[in-house]
């Protein structure tokens, strides 16, 4: 029997779901933070440093953790949600994977907000990591935006809807080149225990809180 063109195999529908996963933002919320041999954050980028703010910041850390867990873990949270169900008409897919974007870009701009109210951790590199913080998260939000305008123009009847859709769900900023600050951060022995008290980072952990 010939598959329908419009039928979403079982493959790709787990491609969409690992794919929109896989572009989520690097939040600090690691498996297992460790607090040795820590990595030293590179030279900052993304914003300035706050007027009058030192190196070391004005927020208490775990506030500021939870601020930079929780945008990622919503995101997460809406993709295994609404990427995980089996779908088979095109219109459904495409709805999912907007209702995905939606939350995600909710969640990214929560996270901004949140972030520049809180300024920088007090921890000694807690400025440089406020900016690859605020960083990752304006650059997700441009990202899951543009997408977003893509899924809206994508006609469910289009013969190559199923690629297309991969497509718009696999595409998202290039973050190698903040790869190395949010090692850092989520290895840094003094933020560390911040990770571990605040509650949306444990709930950003794949195998769950705790």
């Amino acid at each position: 029997m010939t598959a329908s063109p419009h039928r979403t195999p079982a493959r790709a529908r787990a491609v969409i779901a690992a794919v929109a996963l896989g572009v989520l933002p690097l939040a600090a919320c690691s498996e297992d933070p460790g607090v040795e041999d820590a990595a030293v954050a590179p030279p900052a980028i993304g914003e300035p440093a706050q007027p009058g703010a030192g190196e070391e910041g004005v927020s208490d850390p775990v506030a500021w953790a939870a601020a930079y867990c929780s945008g990622v873990t919503v995101a997460r949270d809406a993709a295994l949600a609404q990427l995980s169900v089996p779908r088979t008409d095109p219109a459904a897919q495409k709805q999912a994977l907007g209702e995905f974007f939606t939350t995600a870009e909710t969640a990214y701009q929560d996270s901004i907000r949140r972030l520049e109210e809180l300024g920088a951790p007090t921890v000694d590199a807690g400025q440089r990591y406020h900016e690859t913080a605020l960083e990752l998260y304006r650059s997700s939000l441009e990202a899951v935006q543009g997408q977003q305008r893509d899924l809206a123009a994508l006609d469910p009847a289009a013969p190559d809807f199923n690629q297309r859709l991969t497509a718009i769900a696999g595409r998202a900023f290039d973050r190698t080149s903040v790869q190395e600050r949010t090692d850092a951060i989520s290895t840094d022995p003094q933020l560390a225990p911040a990770l571990e008290q605040a509650q949306s980072c444990q709930e950003g952990r794949l195998g769950g809180g705790g």
